[in-house]
């Protein structure tokens, strides 16, 4: 539901139009009757939005003590693009945290499917061919295409969006923490104990 700045859309053999600050892009001037693929692109910053609690919720998700909801976020918890959740996201993930690389070999630092499209069975979202782009043949009329942008490596949504990277690592490197617990919704004057760890 947050729009992303800075996405380029290739449309073509080169890189055609960046995406606003309000996520919109407007690709104009093709000429008709060609045939074109329209896709987003964004590979920068790899560690936004992936931190250890991150990896507690795939640890979670592995042991079958909380299962990631979305296909969205299975796709962003498969950062070797295996088809499958396992340890080795994990350790790669943890090599990314630790600085030990700076980028996820197999996948780019966002990926993005199209808004339109439903998945068959979306605990298995690999299980289906998701559509990663707009494929426009013969090209007569104006389309209108949305996408679902997903930050690899990052399933609880924390990433900094529509920030320069210099923003990003300047926010990042402060000591802010934030606690999360499963349900938000309490009563009024209800005293509730969240165990915290460090």
């Amino acid at each position: 539901g947050t729009e992303v700045a800075n996405v380029t859309i290739n449309c073509g053999e080169t890189d055609c139009y960046t995406t606003s600050f309000d996520g919109l892009y407007n690709v104009g001037g093709l000429p008709a009757g060609q045939d074109y693929l329209v896709r987003p692109r964004k590979d920068d910053f790899y560690i936004n939005g992936v931190t250890t609690f991150d990896l507690v919720l795939i640890r979670k998700h592995i042991l079958g003590i909380q299962l990631l909801e979305s296909p969205y976020q299975l796709l962003a918890a498969d950062v070797n693009a295996s088809g499958t959740i396992s340890g080795f996201d994990l350790l790669r993930m943890r090599k990314l945290i630790l600085g030990q690389i700076d980028a996820f070999p197999e996948t780019p630092a966002w990926q993005f499917v199209a808004k339109d499209f439903v998945f068959a069975n979306p605990t298995m979202p690999w299980q289906d061919n998701y559509p990663t782009f707009l494929a426009l043949p013969n090209l007569v009329n104006n389309i209108e295409q949305d996408f679902i942008a997903i930050k690899t490596g990052d399933v609880n949504s924390s990433a900094f969006i529509n920030f320069t990277t210099d923003e990003v690592q300047s926010r990042s490197s402060k000591k802010e923490q934030f606690l999360e617990i499963s349900n938000p919704t309490l009563a009024n004057q209800e005293i509730v104990t969240v165990p915290v760890w460090a």
